[in-house]
């Protein structure tokens, strides 16, 4: 449990969280039908990377800022080996192919990054912080 008895409403930012996440997927994704393997494994591991590199506070130059991940394995690099998915069939794609699947998730994944999740993630740090400094 993460949140207190009787104090439901102190999980509000986890909430928030959740809902950022999902409204984020959903305007990088769009309308596009995703097959299953591709969301879970490709999708939401970038989209976990991202937020686990996010910094919990003001990022300064003195200090090493603070990350989700660190709570877990400090000094964690978010990186995946190919080898740790899932093994599939071999199957054999053309160059072309290749570039045209690796273009499409880059494109996923700076919607995500840049129009939506920027965007959206640090306005509760940002009011946090001028509320407090007023």
């Amino acid at each position: 449990k993460f949140t207190p008895d009787y104090a439901r409403w102190q999980g509000g930012i986890y909430e928030r969280m959740v809902g950022t996440i999902k409204e984020s997927l959903c305007r990088a994704v769009g309308r596009h039908l995703l097959e299953e393997d591709d969301f879970r494994f490709r999708r939401l591991t970038e989209v976990e990377a991202v937020i686990n590199e996010q910094p919990l506070t003001y990022v300064s130059e003195d200090i090493e800022c603070i990350r989700p991940i660190d709570f877990l394995l400090p000094n964690a690099e978010l990186t995946f080996q190919i080898s740790e998915l899932r093994q599939e069939p071999a199957t054999t794609f053309t160059r072309e192919q290749l570039l045209q699947k690796w273009r499409t998730s880059q494109r996923t994944l700076n919607r995500f990054w840049k129009k939506t999740w920027f965007d959206t993630y640090p306005n509760p740090l940002r009011q946090r912080i001028q509320s407090e400094h007023r």
